[in-house]
């Protein structure tokens, strides 16, 4: 053997971060309650971790220094620790970890007329005010919870509230 990595479990630093976290018996654990729900609002109660007061990352910290010890400079002793990408998403859900990273302001800026919004971006009310006077919204109604799913009464309104917070500023359409 050449190389041992001590690893730990999923989620082990952002459960330091107090991000509750589901361990199913026979599947692949879970974030419960993600703890960055609204970046604004949630991201300046995460504080750099402490890593000597949480037991779970000491347990990798002493498991390194055993293997370390019992190896003797015989094995190479690998470890991982998440990014801050990585952990970011952990505490905001991947989907909107990767949302909060999209700038739609340079688009706008270059010209495009028509700004095609996937479903996915919640934030669409901060986009609106982007617009200039020949740009519109296209989309961001969900294709499946509620264009194939949905009944009447919920297609119509998720038309209305589009055409509504874009001021008549869009084109109706499943954002997909």
């Amino acid at each position: 053997m050449d190389i041992s990595q001590p690893s730990s479990f999923p989620y082990c630093e952002s459960g330091a971060y107090g991000l509750e976290v589901t361990y199913p018996k026979d599947n692949l654990p879970y974030a419960t309650k993600y703890l960055v729900q609204d970046f604004d609002m949630d991201i300046h109660f995460i504080k750099p971790l402490d890593i000597e007061k949480n037991e779970a990352m000491m347990n990798r910290v002493r498991g390194i220094a055993l293997y370390k010890k019992l190896a003797d400079d015989e094995i190479f002793i690998n470890s991982h620790w998440e990014g801050p990408l990585a952990e970011y998403c952990d505490l905001r859900g991947a989907t909107d970890g990767f949302m909060d990273l999209y700038d739609y302001d340079y688009k706008m800026k270059a010209g495009v007329n028509i700004m095609d919004v996937d479903s996915l971006v919640k934030d669409i009310e901060n986009i609106i005010p982007l617009l200039g006077e020949k740009q519109v919204l296209c989309g961001n109604i969900d294709p499946v919870r509620v264009i194939k799913n949905g009944t009447v009464d919920q297609i119509d309104a998720a038309v209305k509230h589009l055409i509504e917070i874009t001021n008549n500023k869009c084109i109706i359409s499943a954002g997909c």
